[in-house]
């Protein structure tokens, strides 16, 4: 491992940066030097502006990264971290980093006035790169500058990791992107000052991934924007993230397809704990505070239920709409036990065992943690559809004009202690059902 340092006041690329007096003055000068396992220094004064694209590529090894940190040049090497470096580039102008690496404390600015110029992190195949404390701002303003938190053509997979890191923008069309691999965002917010975006995500190719957001203020959006513009393929979740205030936007929108899912836990602008939304090509699936069942769901001062509504992708066949998992400890052991959700409708017609369904994975094999899936749908496809059985249990139904209560049930018999997982599912189109996810066992 080498400590290296850059700073840009009084650095030189062409001296060794071994020292702060022999500092190199610039990322991409250090970059050509570095080795695995190497410590880069910028200065808490470095301020660097190229007026050409920055293609930064690290020397480091998923197991001996590079680590490029913004220290305190009071000391050799910095006895503290800060966070005032920057790497702003003008004109068209992008910043493309590659190698394995994790980044503290450094804003960086791709291109300025109406110029485009985009991010392109974790831009080799398989890198592994963290930023920590971090600022990605979009200084073009451009409709098409994008932040592709991971990668830009799709070719190629990696892990991006963002801690506490921030965003901003100069275009109402400008987002981040997530083209394949996986990309984590824990804990940041959005840059004050800049442009109102219409939707913070989007998958600009067709490149299957992940993506988590969690513990990020996202207050600073409008309260219009969307979460996610749907295209290609994308699987996104937020979680315990704070939403602007009075927010209007959408979870995802745009054309649905059926490789993108977006889900959010437990987010929201206000002082609530049971906020959900999921939305996928087969429907989507809200809390309800009004439609309830006594004695159901909540959260201990709430009454809560889902309302799932499917779209006129959703089908028996291939196009099912599933809620999260509804888990429950079960510590029953060779004698049957009976699961059962209960649901309301607005019909005059029960509902039949392939338009919803109940769905629960228990063991079923003693000696193993082999799990087992039982299911009151029908049978299968070639079988005939049955009403599923009606309830008499009681729900606030106000709005409903002809509130049809049934339950969904399934008996079996577990061979083994552990976590029952039960899902509702829907296979009717354009039609709303509440559950209650409360999974009562008998």
């Amino acid at each position: 491992m080498t400590d290296r340092y850059v700073r840009s006041a009084d650095g030189s690329d062409g001296d060794s940066g071994a020292t702060w007096p022999l500092a190199k003055a610039t990322l991409a000068g250090v970059a050509a030097v570095d080795t695995a396992g190497d410590r880069i220094f910028l200065s808490q004064a470095h301020a660097e502006a190229p007026a050409t694209a920055q293609t930064i590529t690290l020397a480091g090894t998923i197991s001996n990264p590079v680590q490029v940190l913004c220290g305190n040049d009071a000391a050799e090497p910095p006895a503290s971290l800060a966070a005032t470096a920057t790497l702003s580039t003008t004109g068209a102008s992008d910043i493309n980093i590659s190698g394995h690496a994790r980044f503290y404390g450094i804003v960086f600015t791709a291109g300025n006035g109406a110029s485009s110029a985009i991010f392109r992190l974790g831009n080799a195949g398989g890198d592994s790169q963290f930023y920590e404390n971090c600022s990605f701002r979009l200084g073009g303003s451009s409709s098409g500058n994008r932040i592709y938190a991971v990668n830009a053509s799709g070719s190629t997979i990696a892990t991006v990791r963002w801690k506490d890191c921030t965003v901003k923008f100069a275009h109402a069309s400008q987002a981040i992107s997530v083209n394949g691999g996986f990309f984590e965002w824990d804990g940041g917010s959005i840059v004050a000052g800049g442009t109102d975006i219409t939707s913070l995500f989007t998958n600009a190719v067709a490149s299957a991934a992940t993506a988590i957001v969690k513990n990020v203020d996202l207050s600073g959006l409008s309260s219009t924007a969307n979460l996610c513009l749907i295209a290609n393929g994308l699987d996104i979740i937020f979680i315990n993230c704070k939403l602007p205030a009075s927010w209007s936007g959408l979870l995802a929108t745009g054309t649905r397809v059926a490789t993108f899912r977006a889900a959010m836990y437990n987010c929201d602008a206000t002082d609530t704990n049971y906020r959900i939304w999921i939305s996928d090509f087969a429907g989507d699936l809200i809390q309800e505070t009004m439609i309830v069942r006594s004695g159901g769901a909540s959260d201990g001062t709430t009454s809560l239920s889902w309302k799932l509504t499917s779209t006129a992708n959703c089908n028996f066949l291939s196009g099912r709409f599933c809620t999260p998992e509804i888990v429950r400890w079960n510590d029953t052991v060779g004698s049957p036990l009976t699961a059962t959700v209960e649901i309301v409708h607005d019909g005059t017609a029960a509902l039949n065992d392939d338009e919803v369904w109940l769905e629960v994975q228990y063991l079923g094999t003693s000696g193993f943690p082999l799990g087992s899936i039982i299911s009151d749908s029908k049978s299968d496809v070639l079988a005939s559809a049955a009403a599923q059985s009606s309830s008499s249990v009681t729900w606030t139904t106000a709005g409903l004009a002809n509130p049809n209560k049934q339950k969904l049930s399934v008996t079996f018999t577990p061979q083994e202690k552990g976590y029952l997982h039960a899902h509702v599912c829907m296979g009717k189109a354009s039609y709303t059902v509440y559950a209650d996810p409360l999974l009562t066992v008998a």
